[in-house]
């Protein structure tokens, strides 16, 4: 399978040097805007010089399979855009839509195009996931009632080594014209999982959604906190963060006890699952890298001329459902 990748930052590379353990996987082209990025990421996973392109619609000069989009935020849109036009399958990186005004508009396109698309929810495909929802299907922790998840870090820098900190005003966390803040940058998750939990048995469909935040300097949501309550009476409390680290633990209540994951979002190679009923089990794991799950994936409904996700991750049903309530989300937050 052959893969041309958009950008060079972190989440590109993570994801690049993932794919080099994959069998029957390969990079064949690299686009992305800053020479030095190109440079080095050409060098590390020994891309072809004439494959290497400072402008992302050149990579269409290439001859590949399928686009990975590991760019900014704000970017996602313009980048699926070009690349549905021109028939070429796509794993975009979330949020692969800032809004569903724009969802809505570039779906309907890709559905005519049939073309494979899909959002990058890396943690959907980790084993991790599926051995979750086994749990709570063999109700080892009886009926769920409640899924409560504080996912975030902090990204101010620390002055003269002490408590003190500043914003960073040029991270693209920090700049809302870039597509920063809490909620579009890591919100996706918890709503992602929390729809996934409700939605496990039998259909839910969203009651009431109440949400809060703190808008920073810059203009973005640094921390905002959201409370779902659906139709079954199956409650979501979840917190997102920028400015603040939280412990990052996932926890699912039910009727017997309560399900704990340390790493629901990018569990390790070691990654454990804590049960805590009459009994307290722990499932000890060990698995291979993250992004190795949904290449795997990706690749096979590509092979299978799959074009909608079928299995893990996200279908195109779900996408919209949580982009609508990531809208709902910023909406309270910044009304």
């Amino acid at each position: 399978m052959r893969w041309a990748i958009l950008g060079a930052g972190n989440i590109a590379n993570k994801f690049a040097e993932n794919l080099k353990q994959v069998e029957n996987s390969k990079i064949v082209s690299i686009a992305s805007r800053s020479s030095d990025k190109l440079k080095e990421f050409s060098k590390n996973y020994n891309i072809e010089k004439d494959n290497c392109y400072s402008n992302y619609e050149d990579i269409l000069k290439s001859n590949f399979d399928i686009a990975y989009v590991g760019l900014i935020n704000n970017l996602h849109e313009e980048i699926i855009d070009f690349l549905s036009k021109n028939k070429k399958n796509i794993l975009s990186e979330k949020p692969a839509f800032l809004n569903l005004a724009a969802f809505k508009k570039k779906i309907e396109f890709i559905k005519k195009q049939k073309i494979f698309f899909m959002e990058s929810m890396m943690y959907l495909h980790h084993p991790q996931t599926n051995k979750i929802f086994e749990i709570i299907k063999n109700n080892e922790i009886g009926e769920i009632y409640k899924f409560e998840y504080k996912l975030g870090f902090d990204i101010r820098k620390k002055f003269l080594n002490i408590y003190k900190k500043k914003i960073d005003f040029l991270s693209r966390l920090t700049d809302p014209r870039l597509g920063g803040g809490a909620i579009n940058d890591i919100g996706c998750y918890p709503i992602s999982f929390s729809n996934k939990l409700a939605n496990l048995f039998t259909e839910n469909k969203v009651k009431e959604l109440i949400c809060f935040g703190k808008i920073g300097l810059t203009g973005v949501d640094e921390h905002a906190d959201a409370k779902i309550i659906y139709d079954n009476k199956f409650e979501a409390k979840l917190t997102v963060s920028i400015n603040k680290k939280q412990d990052c633990l996932a926890i699912v209540y039910g009727s017997k006890g309560k399900l704990l994951i340390p790493d629901l979002i990018t569990p390790k190679k070691n990654y454990s699952i804590i049960v805590k009923a009459k009994k307290e089990n722990v499932y000890n794991f060990f698995g291979d890298d993250l992004y190795t799950y949904i290449i795997k994936d990706v690749q096979n409904y590509i092979l299978n001329r799959v074009c909608e996700p079928n299995k893990n991750g996200l279908d195109w049903s779900e996408m919209y459902k949580n982009i609508e309530m990531l809208d709902d989300w910023k909406a309270q937050v910044f009304k």
